[in-house]
């Protein structure tokens, strides 16, 4: 006896009902945003959580700005120019997570240790990555 099943990756189960085709098992595929109170109740979950989200980011966002100017002396974000949609440049603005200058200090610490250089070019990053204000501290305390 062999089984056979439709291909339905991706389909949602709820909107999947079983039917009888002349005793024949088919399945009825309902896309249920076509209606219109599925879809207000989606556009109204939509809302609830995005302003939830919103809360909780404005909540978290001076918290995490206080750490980073109590871990290490510099602005607490970052500018940095990224490509979308048709290869077209814009500005990202990021929490900062690495020393002021990082750009000049990896320059100079790879001419300093050009044996890194390799591992740099490959991996995109260092195993013991100078621009990492908490690196300091750590190795401050190694003995």
């Amino acid at each position: 006896m062999s089984s056979t099943s439709p291909a339905l990756f991706g389909f949602a189960s709820l909107g999947v009902l079983p039917r009888d085709f002349g005793g024949i098992l088919g399945l009825e595929v309902r896309q249920q945003l076509l209606r219109s109170s599925p879809k207000i109740a989606k556009a109204i979950v939509d809302a609830i959580v995005a302003a939830v989200a919103l809360v909780v980011s404005a909540l978290l966002i001076p918290f995490i700005a206080l750490f980073i100017k109590l871990d290490s002396k510099g602005p607490v974000f970052y500018r940095q120019t990224r490509y979308g949609k048709d290869g077209k440049p814009f500005k990202a603005w990021k929490f900062r997570t690495m020393v002021e200058n990082a750009d000049v200090v990896l320059k100079e610490y790879l001419a300093r240790h050009p044996e890194l250089k390799e591992e740099w070019d490959r991996d995109q990053k260092l195993r013991d990555d100078p621009r990492d204000p908490r690196r300091q501290v750590l190795k401050k305390d190694k003995p």
